[in-house]
């Protein structure tokens, strides 16, 4: 057997997998005028794994996430050869937290970054584009942590991942931050006022 399976696939995609052999024996074990051929067998697998001549196909659906054991038997009809291996049906992790958040100037941002995963046991890390400098991520937590000051007053854009690991196993999440402060008095009230006269102060 010179062909390798794939060892995961996500949620949502076809397992397409060829099986390719290599056998020095020309004829048939059987009728030397004959070329050899293979049948092959599935002995282990997914309820809903086919084999069309050497090729397997599966579409895995939600209630199959996670490892399934899988074994086709190879005959030239004289000798058998196992193909055994395990395939892990990987469910894609999704973000679902708010993708807006407000902070006051005084205040500190203190956001978790929420996901989901169908894959049990799956450790998750966490990670953050942006150009804030003094925003800090706990990449094992997906906590992300930013104490605003003055000169950040307005909007700024973030883009938050999540990942379990695997090559195509990443989710990513624009958030927006808006970073607000008190108002202010742009002028100051008259510290004196006259008896009989209307005390007047314009804000």
């Amino acid at each position: 057997i010179t062909s390798l399976p794939p060892e995961v696939i996500q949620l949502g995609e076809d397992l397409n997998y060829k099986i390719e052999i290599e056998d020095k024996n020309k004829q048939s074990p059987n009728n030397k005028e004959k070329a050899n051929t293979f049948t092959y067998s599935i002995i282990k697998g997914p309820k809903q794994l086919k084999l069309i001549n050497n090729r397997l196909q599966w579409k895995p659906t939600k209630e199959e996430i996670g490892l399934h054991d899988v074994e086709v038997l190879i005959s030239d009809g004289l000798y058998e050869q196992a193909h055994t291996f395990t395939i892990n049906v990987n469910d894609k992790p999704r973000i679902t937290g708010p993708d807006s958040l407000i902070i006051m100037i005084g205040d500190t941002l203190n956001h978790f970054i929420n996901a989901t995963d169908e894959n049990i046991k799956t450790e998750l890390t966490y990670s953050i584009r942006t150009t804030i400098s003094d925003m800090f991520l706990n990449a094992n937590t997906g906590q992300i942590t930013w104490a605003p000051k003055p000169k950040d007053l307005g909007v700024h854009f973030l883009e938050v991942a999540v990942s379990d690991g695997f090559e195509t196993g990443t989710n990513m999440q624009k958030i927006t931050v808006i970073v607000e402060g008190l108002p202010s008095f742009l002028n100051s009230p008259p510290t004196e006022a006259y008896v009989g006269l209307d005390y007047i102060y314009y804000i």
